[in-house]
């Protein structure tokens, strides 16, 4: 006798969103906050900077596969639906981030272990490809043309959420154990937490109902409109994606090293900052429910791009705890803002032309030209010429670089007649009013 059982019906996005990133940016914290205890465990050398500088180069080497991971996770994505996709990205995210936790030393195996490090490293820089970017896409595809924005900037504050928890986490390590502890064996601990976390996310993960792709599948090959919309959503990602590196992955270790802050406060000022982000995040997404996020979007990246060096200027020359804090809120505003409309406008961008794989792509060559190497630049940059407000310059240029994306979305915007956007075949207004004649697929929120 056959037994008939009602499908299984998705899990609410606000759920999908919350968890979306939670896993992959918690363990690209962590090892951007232990930076400097795993470049002594897995890089001994003479002098903490050289350790720095090969424990950093770890991070950029794993983002060098990213691009693979997206058009993999893309192509799966638009064949067989996000979801499937995001299941096989979630265990290859969480897998690695044990064994790290389990990895014999330096001291024990030689350069065995940063061999097996940089295997795993590589492993999860694949799985990224497909993580951040199919979240994103799932929960904007399924989502009410009036929430796109909110629960956007929700898949965003997942993300934070898991470098939040990241920064808590090595926080409470440097308080609870000593130094010589740390480098002996607790810098295992954040990493053996992966493992819960894993449990958490791939419970939600495995309850998406992976629907066939609303427009049907993808036309293998791009066409002139398809690359310019990756290109144009590319440089919105890297204005985010070298901000968020460079303030709270690889600052916390330079506060540490040239600006000469104590362990306890360079963890608990970026722990207070970001918990600004957060907030700011969904602070913008709300707005965008009153306020088009294209206006949202080209504000933020001109007040950013006009405030970051006196900020940081202000952050080299004056060494007090209160500055550090608030010197970072402010940035932390200023970036949450951006974020909290940008996977949106990412959407907006790709849905017509690439869909899952363009809008990866856009995504995930960003974030591997720019964002994984930004601490890397900028730790070589700052050595070689001692010029301590090089990082704000560096934020400052891609802001700048994403202006013009950011005024055509905002030109379209006003008026549906106008020419269409450099990325696209219609203006986006028009294409997001055709989306609602044809009923997006909703979900229950």
């Amino acid at each position: 006798m056959t037994v008939m059982t009602a499908p299984q019906r998705p899990p609410p996005l606000m759920h999908v969103a919350i968890t979306a990133n939670l896993l992959e940016w918690y363990d690209f914290g962590i090892y951007g906050f232990l930076a400097l205890v795993m470049g002594q465990v897995f890089f001994p050398t003479h002098g903490p900077l050289t350790s720095l500088l090969a424990s950093f180069s770890v991070v950029a080497v794993s983002y060098l596969v990213r691009p693979l991971g997206s058009v993999i996770f893309g192509l799966m994505g638009d064949r067989y639906g996000p979801g499937c996709a995001l299941g096989w990205s979630t265990v290859l995210m969480a897998l690695p981030t044990v064994l790290i936790g389990v990895l014999p030393t330096y001291r024990w195996a030689g350069w065995y272990a940063p061999l097996l490090l940089v295997g795993l490293r590589l492993i999860q820089g694949f799985a990224a490809g497909g993580e951040f970017p199919l979240s994103a896409y799932y929960v904007a595809e399924r989502a009410l043309l009036a929430q796109r924005g909110w629960l956007s900037s929700l898949v965003h504050v997942g993300g934070s959420c898991g470098i939040l928890l990241a920064s808590f986490v090595a926080f409470l390590l440097d308080t609870t154990f000593s130094q010589n502890a740390i480098r002996e064996w607790a810098w295992r601990l954040p990493f053996l937490l992966g493992g819960p976390l894993f449990l958490m996310v791939y419970r939600i993960r495995r309850a998406i109902v992976n629907h066939a792709p609303p427009h049907g599948g993808i036309v293998l090959g791009f066409n002139a409109s398809s690359i310019r919309a990756v290109l144009a959503g590319a440089l919105l990602v890297a204005a985010l994606e070298v901000g968020f590196y460079v303030m709270w992955v690889w600052f916390p270790n330079d506060a540490q090293i040239d600006l000469h802050y104590a362990s306890t406060q360079a963890h608990l000022s970026n722990t207070l900052a970001l918990l600004c982000y957060t907030t700011a995040i969904l602070a913008s997404g709300a707005a965008a429910r009153v306020i088009p996020y294209q206006k949202i979007l080209l504000l933020s990246l001109i007040t950013t791009a006009c405030a970051v060096y006196p900020l940081f200027f202000l952050l080299v020359h004056v060494h007090e705890f209160v500055v550090l804090v608030t010197v970072l809120l402010s940035l932390a505003v200023l970036y949450g803002c951006l974020g909290g409309v940008l996977l949106v406008a990412l959407y907006a961008v790709c849905q017509r032309h690439g869909r899952c794989l363009g809008l990866s792509m856009a995504f995930t060559l960003s974030a591997a030209l720019f964002g994984g190497s930004a601490p890397l630049v900028c730790s070589y940059v700052t050595e070689r010429t001692h010029m301590a407000t090089f990082p704000a310059l560096y934020l400052a240029l891609f802001c700048l670089l994403a202006l013009p994306v950011a005024y055509r979305l905002c030109k379209s915007e006003r008026s549906v007649e106008a020419a269409p956007p450099l990325w696209a075949g219609e203006p986006l207004v028009q294409a997001d009013r055709s989306l609602r004649r044809a009923g997006p697929i909703h979900s229950r929120t």
